[in-house]
């Protein structure tokens, strides 16, 4: 595996610290649903379900009773579907869609694409989960995928990870290059609430670099005026420190330092 993915870099939309906790329930909830609203749309009401799992199954009920309509689900989900999967390369997409069980058509194995295909099991696992987390990233961005968006929304929040999901939406756009005015301005948010999204991530994950918010030097001054003083107190270090720093930067080193 390691061989493969030096040769191989990984695809750009993989996330797998955000996502690794969600995405097979996603993956499960996407796939039945999908399969429940072809067949639906069909009139066709005998067939296998590919779901056996009670819960994934009440929670698409729950779903389908809610829109009432299965035709304009039916259309939510090809629409929001069409739209990100227009974002992935062109055989990336096809596996994807490959993977997806309809009417009168079982989705195919990772095997059995990599045949149709001449590639690698590899190349087929990472091309696939590159979809799913794009699926993924765009149902937590606001105001982008609403349909998506339902699906995913209460397995971010049950997660036990203390990382809140709005700070996962905050890291999705930093891994993309945006700075924290812009995500301000696409999230719609204070630039204070992305700075607290980013002191939480730097406090519990290692995807935070610090020199990109905070000088070397700075990071050092605040250090020793910590050390020196035996404090967390933020007004009390930005007073004895020997140059401007912002509540935000201090806040910063105290947490990559925890």
């Amino acid at each position: 595996m390691k061989a493969y993915v030096e040769k191989n870099p990984l695809p750009i939309h993989m996330n797998g610290f955000a996502f690794h906790m969600v995405a097979i329930p996603f993956w499960k909830r996407l796939s039945f649903l999908f399969q429940v609203l072809s067949n639906g749309v069909h009139g066709n009401a005998s067939y296998y379900p590919i779901e056996q799992d009670i819960i994934i199954q009440n929670w698409i009920k729950h779903l389908l009773f809610k829109y009432s309509n299965m035709n304009v689900l039916a259309g939510l989900l090809h629409a929001e579907l069409k739209a990100v999967l227009e974002e992935c390369p062109p055989e990336t997409a096809q596996i994807f869609l490959w993977k997806l069980t309809g009417f009168h058509r079982a989705g195919y194995s990772n095997g059995q694409i990599a045949d149709r295909l001449g590639k690698d099991a590899y190349f087929v696992h990472f091309a696939f989960l590159d979809c799913l987390h794009l699926l993924l990233q765009r149902s937590i961005e606001e105001s982008k995928s609403n349909l998506l968006s339902e699906l995913t929304a209460d397995l971010f929040e049950n997660l036990s990870s203390p990382i809140t999901r709005s700070s996962m939406s905050t890291l999705v756009y930093l891994k993309k290059g945006y700075s924290v005015s812009e995500i301000a301005v696409v999230r719609q948010l204070k630039e204070s609430t992305i700075e607290d999204h980013i002191v939480e991530l730097a406090l519990h994950t290692s995807e935070i670099k610090l020199d990109d918010y905070v000088s070397e030097p700075l990071i050092e001054e605040i250090r020793r005026v910590a050390r020196k003083l035996e404090t967390k107190s933020l007004k009390a270090i930005r007073q004895e420190l020997a140059v401007e720093a912002s509540y935000f930067q201090i806040r910063l080193v105290l947490a990559e330092g925890r």
